[in-house]
């Protein structure tokens, strides 16, 4: 692995909370900040409660997008990570469980059950770095297509 790739990874699981961003059935984009997620790698675990928004939302368009952005970042080291992917709802048990063992690693108080809860997997597609502390204007934008 690369120590960028490294450094991006520990910077997503660094992050408080992310941002999703979904689309609803009338083209209107739609975010929130979510912090029951974990991490595998590039791979993203979130859960949501099944009646909210966001279950219709993936259901009728599972292209996704979710933003890691660090509180009281200042100019000019401002990082963020973007991560553009496709949202899979886990309804099989094992696949269940094995999302909600990388959420609570994060998250050791989130109750979540397969009653109550969804649990998706992000697979990433693309992951675009945002990185104002590169000198070169052409390395602050960095698209890895996964």
């Amino acid at each position: 692995m690369s120590s960028c790739n490294k450094k991006i990874k520990e910077y997503i699981a660094n992050s408080p909370s992310a941002i999703l961003a979904t689309v609803d059935s009338e083209n209107n984009p739609n975010l929130r900040a979510i912090g029951g997620y974990g991490v595998d790698e590039f791979t993203v675990y979130f859960s949501t409660a099944k009646k909210s928004n966001k279950v219709k939302q993936i259901e009728e368009n599972n292209n996704i997008s979710l933003l890691f952005q660090h509180e009281n970042q200042k100019m000019p080291n401002f990082i963020n990570v973007e991560i553009k992917g496709i949202a899979e709802n886990l309804e099989d048990e094992e696949a269940f469980n094995e999302g909600f063992k990388f959420i609570a690693e994060r998250r050791p108080k989130l109750k979540a059950s397969k009653e109550t809860h969804n649990i998706y997997k992000i697979t990433p597609k693309q992951i675009k770095v945002l990185d104002f502390s590169k000198e070169n204007p052409d390395e602050k934008i960095r698209i890895i297509e996964v």
